[in-house]
């Protein structure tokens, strides 16, 4: 093997494993939800943050609608390891907390489930009545989620439950 060629080996392998360590981080980067539960206190009450805002900015609800606004519902909520583990191991993280549109029509529908909490941490509404529905839908599907979450934790510490009766 001559000079040039090894150069030409070494610029090659050295791009393909460039390459290889761009595709890697994206492919195996830690989640958000790995950092939440890493930063999450052991236990502790679950911290619940809503806020709405007007967008006055073009977006594609406003060029379907001809609106010139539409309004974005901020969610922000803080949950213990303890939380988030019996929300995954009960198979809690599937059950929908509230629907909305997505931008691209009117009658395209989506769920946002309790494992949104962790990745989706804002979403837009054509109009403040389906954002005041969905915001109390949600409310009320976290304090069920809360609900469910110490019915778990009180399962877990009797070791199961018993029913008895007569038919």
């Amino acid at each position: 093997m001559n000079g040039q060629d090894a150069a030409t080996l070494a610029i090659l392998i050295f791009i393909l494993g460039s390459i290889l360590v761009v595709v890697g981080y994206f492919f195996f980067k830690p989640s958000e939800r790995v950092h939440l539960y890493a930063a999450a206190p052991a236990d502790g009450p679950m911290k619940v943050d809503l806020r709405t805002q007007e967008i006055s900015a073009k977006t594609a609800f406003q060029l379907i609608s001809g609106s010139k606004t539409a309004y974005r519902l901020h969610i922000n909520v803080t949950m213990s390891k303890r939380d988030m583990d019996a929300m995954t191991n009960g198979g809690l993280d599937r059950l929908s907390l509230f629907s909305y549109r997505l931008p691209q029509g009117p009658e395209v529908m989506t769920d946002y489930f309790n494992s949104d909490l962790f990745r989706i941490r804002q979403v837009d509404f054509p109009n403040l009545t389906e954002l005041d529905r969905s915001k109390d839908e949600l409310t009320r599907g976290l304090h069920a989620l809360r609900s469910r979450l110490d019915q778990a934790r009180e399962h877990k510490r009797a070791g199961g439950t018993r029913e008895q009766f007569e038919l």
